[in-house]
Parts: structure tokens; sequence; C-alpha cells
């Protein structure tokens, strides 16, 4: 008889073409535009020079909305600024200033970027509208931004930087041909948020509600959320935010941090932090941070803590382990193994490791590392960012964040990011080289001369139609545990085959037919016959079985990734018994595609 293949989850096609060069040279360009795009639209947000003495914000949440749309309309970055919520204004506002100055400096983007516009670009919006959506609190109100946005692009304009333009092969003509202009409807979402009687906007309440949205049922928002617990002295925040760490303390971590970076995460959090905290507390984790010393520098309402000593002493599932980092070390003991960061040349020895070091010891692989070391030997750790708010001192996570981007783009000049893209690009042909012989691993595939890869019933997406090369000595094959299995004509003398392989341990069960693992379910001998039936009586026999293999998965006797797709996602076949289509590439494609995602 002919060998029965079960269907496994379908792949998309692989038969695309590879890019001409130019296509990825354009594909690079376009890239680099857009992130020159988004950099400069961030700073543009960002360079607001709104006094301590202004407000900002709207009275209603109706006009938060029109705001945005007129300064949309308008090219007025401003107007939108003054309605950002002071919080995450302070937050976004100086950092991400300097770190444009950083990319001009270091010539991504040009010396004529402007913070206050962005050239090349222009937007505008006509029939523009706001909704407004009240939710069940008083104080949080989402709005809905409609109209088209048109948005025009010169490429000769846009404040690309030399780096950009001496790396990127045709940047420049590339460019130049740039000119576009494309209209789309405009559908924004946002959330408006009241504070002392004065309306804003801000990005990360927008986050909570889109997420809020996602959940069934949506509940509502919590009347009040964590407090804010911060220190007296800027050493407290960090210490209150390690306490909440040694005791596995969600809600205690979460009011350690900064309210600019996480007020809307403070407010949501009796949505989740329950849950959040009994998964914790069932977790088999004990944590004891015996020792911590840092230093706090810096002046104002801004300070940076160094790590100086970090003891961290617990143990996971039972097994202990410590974590000690010191002097920019961090040194680990763990079921009687000792690892220290700053000594791996001499602690990765052995022949295990004889590969990884031939690779690290010469090659483009060492030259990168070297340049790489090079480049960063006058890299300063910031440590962590505190900031005081309303008076008390708090961990800034995205702070932290942002002033380590930019202690990493301060530690670099021009000819470094230069010498950095050479000895990248020669690490991976290096890699490509040593992986795939110098050549493109899909243009020589010796797989593709195969000729049963012509026939349509052999080669489909679907069935894993595997046969075994009869032009390799049949002793270099591996043997197939199942197949006697496959040889056996009866279906339950099979199935009775292949549960035997696998109790055996001889094979793995995810290698065998589900169907004929759990012939329970009542599908052994369709399978076996290859479902050859009507799309009538093929849907009704799916559809008869799907509970008993969705129950395996729910009993946890299976994963959803055990079953092929006609019970997971029986709509991607239109009705059809695809076991018995043949000829229809076209057909083989959408079914592949809907089972892909």
């Amino acid at each position: 008889m002919s060998v029965p293949a079960g269907p496994p989850p379908p792949t998309p096609s692989s038969d695309t073409a590879a890019a001409s060069p130019s296509r990825r040279r354009k594909g690079v360009l376009v890239a680099a535009v857009v992130t020159v795009l988004a950099v400069g639209g961030a700073a543009t947000f960002a360079a607001v020079q709104i006094t301590g003495g202004n407000v900002g914000g709207a009275a209603s949440a109706q006009e938060v909305g029109e705001q945005v749309l007129a300064s949309i309309e308008n090219e007025d970055v401003l107007g939108i600024l003054d309605v950002l919520l002071p919080g995450e204004r302070e937050l976004f506002r100086q950092p991400t200033i300097d770190f444009v100055a950083e990319l001009s400096r270091l010539e991504v983007l040009s010396p004529a970027a402007d913070l206050a516009k962005i050239e090349g670009v222009e937007l505008s919006v006509t029939g523009g509208s706001v909704e407004v959506r009240e939710t069940n609190v008083a104080d949080i109100t989402n709005l809905e931004l409609r109209g088209e946005i048109n948005a025009e692009v010169d490429g000769e304009t846009l404040p690309i930087g030399d780096l950009i333009l001496d790396n990127v092969s045709d940047a420049e003509a590339n460019l130049s041909e740039l000119d576009e202009s494309e209209t789309t409807e405009l559908e924004m979402p946002l959330t408006a948020v009241e504070v002392d009687g004065r309306w804003y906007l801000s990005v990360f309440h927008t986050v909570a509600e889109l997420a809020r949205a996602d959940l069934d049922p949506i509940p509502d928002i919590p009347e009040t959320g964590i407090e804010p617990s911060g220190g007296a002295q800027p050493e407290d925040a960090l210490d209150e935010l390690l306490d909440g760490i040694e005791q596995l303390d969600l809600s205690a971590i979460i009011a350690a941090l900064n309210p600019g970076d996480a007020a809307a995460l403070q407010r949501y959090a009796p949505l989740f932090i329950d849950d959040a905290q009994s998964a914790l507390d069932e977790a088999p984790i004990e944590l004891d941070i015996t020792q911590a010393e840092y230093t706090v520098t810096g002046d104002g309402a801004r300070r940076h803590a160094s790590i100086d000593l970090l003891v961290v002493e617990g143990s996971v599932d039972g097994s202990a382990f410590e974590v000690e980092y010191s002097d920019g070390c961090f040194n680990v003991v763990a079921e009687g193994e000792e690892l220290n960061s700053c000594e791996l040349d001499d602690q990765l020895t052995g022949q295990e490791f004889e590969e990884l070091d031939d690779m690290l010891s010469e090659g483009p692989v060492r030259d990168l590392i070297d340049v790489l070391t090079e480049a960063f030997a006058d890299y300063e750790q910031p440590g962590v960012t505190l900031v005081r708010t309303d008076g008390s001192w708090y961990v800034s996570p995205i702070g932290t964040l942002f002033d380590q981007l930019l202690a990493v783009a301060r530690a670099l000049d021009r000819s470094e990011l230069d010498d950095l893209i050479e000895a990248s690009t020669a690490a991976a042909d290096s890699f490509f080289d040593d992986m795939f012989g110098g050549e493109d691993p899909f243009l020589d595939d010796p797989f593709l001369d195969d000729p049963l890869l012509d026939d349509p019933v052999v080669d489909d997406l679907l069935v894993d139609d595997t046969v075994p090369d009869e032009t390799v000595p049949s002793d270099t094959q591996p043997e197939d545990p199942f197949a006697r299995c496959w040889e056996t004509a009866d279906a339950n003398e099979a199935s009775a085959c292949f549960q035997e392989v696998v109790s055996a341990g001889d094979a793995d069960p995810a290698s065998a037919p589900v169907e004929m693992l759990h012939p329970e379910c009542g599908v052994a001998e369709a399978y076996w016959d290859n479902f050859a039936m009507t799309d009538e009586a093929f849907f009704e026999l799916i559809d008869s079985a799907r509970p008993c293999f969705l129950a395996l998965v729910e009993s946890g006797e299976l994963q959803e990734f055990d079953l092929p797709i006609v019970y997971t996602k029986p709509e991607c076949f239109e009705g059809r018994n695809w076991y018995q289509v043949f000829d229809d590439p076209e057909y083989d494609e959408r079914v592949a595609n809907c089972s892909a995602g």
C-alpha cells in the first residue's frame, strides 16, 4: 500500500526569489530614512521649552484632542507638547534632545537637523474630528482622532547624515528619487488624563487603555491604584526598590517607580496585581540581599546611583545560589560551580569550549571583539537614574534606559562607527562562510534537484512526504522506528504498532500521527485510508473528533501544536477535504497562509 502521511501544520511557500543587490540596498536606505524620521519626530515632540510656571494642558478632554489635531494640521509641535502630561514631558524631553544631538555628532543625522522642524516631510490633515469616549472614571477619557492625513516626502532634503550616505550604496541617488506623496485614513486612539483641574495627553495611559480594551470581558478602570512610595533621600529610592525585590512584593516594586514612568502602571495595577502576586508566591524562589552599597552622584532633581557592591543569596527550586556584583564583574556560585564574568577566558576551557576558543582567538570575530573593546574603552557607566517627584525620590526605569543609550552614543565617534560597520560585515560574512561554505544555502540545495519535487502530490506544503534518498548508501540512513507500522495494512494493527513503539521509548510521540496514537478519537481508520471521502463526510468526521483531541490538550496529555491544523483551524480548509485535493496550488497556498497566521 502507499504510505499515508499525516498533515503537519503548513508553512508558507519558501520559493520566493532572492532579492537583487539593488533591491537590498534600497531596503537598507528606506530603513535608514524611517529611523531618521522616527528619531526626528520623537525629538521634535520632545523639544519644548515650557517653563515650570506653565501648567500646560487643556480645559477639557475634547480640547486636548482638538489641540492635537490642530497642531498636526498647522505643523505646530509645541501645541502638542503643551498638552502632554507633565511627568511624561519631563521624562522624555531632555534625554531625547541630548540623544538627537549625539546622532548629529555621529553624522547619523545631518548638521542641518532641526528639532523644531523635520525637513523633507510635510504633513496635513483634512476632515479632522475628535470623538470623546468617557470611561467609568471621571479623570480618564479616551479620544479617537479621525480624518485624512497626507504625507509628502522629499528625499533630497531629509536630514540624512554622512554615515548613512557613505556606507549605503547609491544612497544619494536613491534619496534623490524619493519624492512621494501618500494620503491615508487617520484613526488615532489617545487617552486624556485630568490632573488638578487640567486635562493632558498621556502616552502611557493610552497604552494601558489599548491593553484594557483587549481583555474579555473589559474590566473597569480602578478608581485608585498603587500609591507611590518614594524615599526622603536619593539613596532611599534604591533601598525601596531592592526591599520590594527581596520580598518578591510586586506592589512594593511598582510603588518604588517614578510616577513619571509608572503613573499608568500604578493606576491599572489592581487589574492584575493579585493574580501576578499569587503566581510569584507559588514560585519556588527565595531571595536575600545581604549587601548593597552604592554611590549617588549629581545634583538637582535628577541623580545617578552607581552600584559598588551587591550580594544576592537565594535558591531556585531548592538549589542554592549566590550572585555578587562588584568592580564591574559578576561572580555566580551555583551547584558547586563558580563563574566570574571578568575571568571568562580562563574559565571557558576544556574540550567543550575548544571550537568557541578557536573562533574567538583569531579571525573576523576576534577583530570585531577588538574593535568593540577599543570603541567602548571610554564608556562611562551612568548607573541607575533617580528622580525627585512631588518631594520624594524614585527609581526611573525609562530614565535609566535613556541614560544608558546616551552613554553608549557618547562613547563613540564617527571613525569608530565606520570601523564597527566594517568589522561587523566581515564577521557576518565569515559566519555564513563557516555555516554554508561561502555559498547561498538556498541557491545550492541538493534537495532542490530531487525529481520528486516536480510531483504536485509529493511536493505539497501540508504533507510530510520525506522519502529516503536512494543515492545515499542504506547503511548511512537512520532506521525509522515506525517502519514496520507504516507497512501494516490494517488500521487497528498499525495504531497498536505506533503506540507500542512510543510506549517502549523507541521514538518521540511527536513523530507519529496523533490519530494513530489516540484511536479513541475515532479517526484512525479514516486517516489510514487517507480520508478518502466526500467533503461533507470529511468535516462531519472532523467535527465529531475535534472535542476528543481538544480534551487531550486540556488535560495536558497533548499540546495544541501536536494537533494537525484540521482540528485547530478547520476554517482554513474552506469546507474542502484537503486530503483529496491534488492539483490546486492556489488553494494549498491559501490554506498555508491561513494556518500560519
